[in-house]
This record gives structure tokens, sequence and C-alpha cells, in this order.
């Protein structure tokens, strides 16, 4: 079954860059729906070229460049800094994050991104007309979605070892393979 978009993003600001040039952002979201709820955190890095009408009234978005960043979710502390989160599920190819609403105690959800600054080829770019931000995508997904994601992390984190146990990649399919699963951007 695909979730329903009952989740809301109360809040999305930049708190800080590290002295290393990552930026620190603060995410604050919230869920209207009861039991275990699921999410996919991703982050993409775009370059795009601004460009005004002539009577100055508009303004065009032109993405030039769209790329998946990887990044670090957690939490920050003006004290002790930015810390990781040890339970949220690292996806393959800096797609992002998997979290379930477990790791939460509270409706309103509070965590912190850590993106590191990293360039995009600009060589065939009007400097002038070019600027860089940040897309962060918030996705209620279905269990299913979740499970499966998270089988595939599993299984990509172990690749490295000389002697794996083999386990099975989440499977919601009757009498085949594969995983039908839905989610919605928020």
């Amino acid at each position: 079954q695909a979730p329903i978009a009952q989740t809301k993003i109360e809040s999305f600001q930049f708190l800080q860059e590290t002295d290393d040039g990552d930026n620190i952002f603060s995410l604050e979201f919230s869920d209207l729906q009861d039991g275990d709820n699921f999410y996919h955190i991703a982050v993409k890095q775009i370059q795009y070229q601004l460009d005004i009408t002539i009577d100055g009234t508009d303004t065009v978005y032109t993405i030039l460049q769209e790329r998946d960043t990887p990044f670090q979710i957690g939490s920050d502390d003006p004290l002790t800094g930015f810390s990781p989160d040890p339970e949220a599920i690292s996806i393959y190819n800096t797609r992002g994050f998997l979290l379930q609403d477990g790791q939460f105690n509270l409706d309103r959800k509070y965590v912190s991104l850590q993106v590191p600054e990293e360039e995009i080829d600009v060589t065939n770019n009007d400097p002038e007309k070019t600027a860089f931000g940040f897309v962060v995508e918030l996705r209620s997904v279905s269990e299913s979605y979740y499970r499966y994601f998270d089988s595939i992390a599993e299984q990509t984190n172990t690749q490295e070892l000389p002697v794996i146990i083999p386990f099975e990649v989440s499977n919601n399919i009757d009498d085949g393979y594969g995983n039908f699963s839905g989610y919605s951007v928020v």
C-alpha cells in the first residue's frame, strides 16, 4: 500500500557554515499518521542560470546541472557540533538516508543535514548569471520501500568483505522477485 502524503515540513533553514566549508541545515517535519512511518531524505546540488525578462518583472531559472550530493544526517548542537545519527540508514551512491518513525519520540521530528560544498564544473557558463543551490527532498515512503532499500544498503555495505553470510533482499511479490512500493514527496 502506498503512503498517503500526511507529512508536513514545518521549517527548513540554513544554520551555519563549518570551518571546512560544509553547510549545516535544519529540517523540522511532522507527520499526522499514527503507527510506524518511514522516510527517505535526499539532497541534490543544482546549478542554475538566472534570466530576467525584458521588462524586468519575471525571473526564469533554468537548471543547468543537477546531481545527488553526499551528506550526513544527525543533530547539531552549538556546544558539541554536528554528530551523525547512527540509526539513519545510508542508501548507496549518495542517494540519501532512510529514517523510521520509531527513531523519533515526538510528532515533530528535528534533523540536521551536513552538506559538503562541492564544486560543479562551470567552465562553459556565464558566472554572473550562474547560481548554485541545494534541493532537499523529504519522502514519506511505504514500509515495503523502506525494507527494500534497507536490504539493498545492507547488501551494498557487505560487498567488500571477503566472506559474507548471504541474505535475501526484501521482496514483496508473491511467486516472484521484486518489490512493489511507493512514496509521496512532501
